[in-house]
């Protein structure tokens, strides 16, 4: 009789071990890269949001800066007010003359027999830290009769900005109330710093106002939030005025200058002269919301709020991904050479 032989082949309990074993080195792995890979893209997709939220700021920055000084005299065009160059000072405030203002619905619109701009509105009485006064708020002579954006009734806070400029001293700030003549602004308590009181030259105009909480990053215009993740705002100018104007950068203490009412030009050069601002030059620094982690792929990042503009870098150690961008803008309506 024939014995049934069976077959003994197989995996025994070692091998079954060895390949699970293997296979979990393999799975881990692959975990790793694929956290990795997963980390990378998450810090890539905030740093490419904050790129974004930059660019689309800047442009629309850029396009009020290039409207700036539509019909109104030259040096009341553009603003701002320096936060200082350390490292724990603050970001520009930056105002740009708004000419949405202007009524074009009359027949005829008051352009049609306009040859010079609008003077604005004079300063009557001095001015205080918070507030002036003004002979009248209708710039352009047509209902309604006042052209300054004031917060709404219900409080909003959104009041727009104003411009209180001569040609060699300048100010910008919000609105906070209108009573009468009498234009109120935000906390600054600056204006008798940068503005003299007895200045016959001195005009108001309504202007867009560009102001930056760092403590939130919150870029707000006209009280309005712009923009979230902005770190930092910075305002330079060229005055072509080394001189007799001649449309041409030609001289080192024309640009940058950071500080309108004191370009600190050498002793006996060039006093400041709001008129010939041939070029604003708006700088802002994006920041993402989260921090790197330490075992990131981007090589475990170190860095410090870089410097921008007159202003250094900053003094703390920090994870986070930063973009800056800049733009040149020549407002259209301050390129001539000369002219008031």
């Amino acid at each position: 009789m024939r014995n049934d032989v069976r077959s003994t082949a197989g995996f025994s309990l070692i091998e079954l071990m060895v390949a699970v074993a293997v296979f979990g080195v393999i799975t881990a792995q692959l975990f790793v890269v694929f956290s990795n890979q997963k980390r990378v893209f998450t810090s890539n997709e905030r740093a490419l949001d904050v790129q974004e939220q930059a660019r689309m700021t800047l442009d629309l920055v850029s396009f009020d800066t290039r409207m700036a000084g539509f019909m109104v005299p030259r040096w009341t065009a553009v603003s701002s007010v320096d936060g200082g160059a350390g490292p724990d000072d603050a970001a520009d405030r930056f105002c740009v003359s708004d000419a949405s203002y202007f009524n074009f619905s009359g027949t005829p619109s008051p352009l049609d027999t306009k040859t010079r701009p609008f003077d604005g509105a004079r300063i009557v009485g001095g001015v205080t830290d918070d507030h002036i006064t003004v002979d009248t708020l209708d710039i352009d002579g047509i209902a309604p009769n006042v052209d300054f954006l004031a917060p709404s009734a219900a409080g909003a806070g959104n009041g727009g900005g104003i411009i209180i400029a001569s040609p060699t001293e300048t100010f910008c700030a919000r609105i906070t109330e209108i009573n009468g003549s009498e234009i109120s602004f935000d906390d600054h308590s600056e204006l008798t710093v940068y503005v003299a009181s007895n200045t016959p030259e001195l005009r108001a105009v309504p202007a867009q106002i560009y102001e930056l909480d760092e403590d939130t990053r919150e870029l707000r215009r006209n009280g309005l939030l712009l923009a979230s993740s902005i770190e930092d705002l910075q305002i330079e100018y060229w005055l072509d005025n080394a001189g007799a104007p001649n449309g041409t950068q030609d001289d080192d203490t024309e640009f940058p200058v950071n500080e309108l009412n004191d370009p600190d030009p050498p002793a006996g050069a060039i006093p400041a002269d709001n008129s010939q601002i041939r070029r604003v030059r708006v700088s802002v620094l994006a920041r993402t919301d989260r921090e790197e982690s330490l075992d990131a792929a981007s090589g475990r990042l170190n860095s410090v709020r870089p410097a921008l503009a007159n202003r250094v870098e900053g003094a703390d150690l920090d994870r986070f991904r930063r973009r800056s961008f800049s733009a040149s803008v020549l407002p259209r309506n301050l390129v001539a050479v000369g002219g008031s």
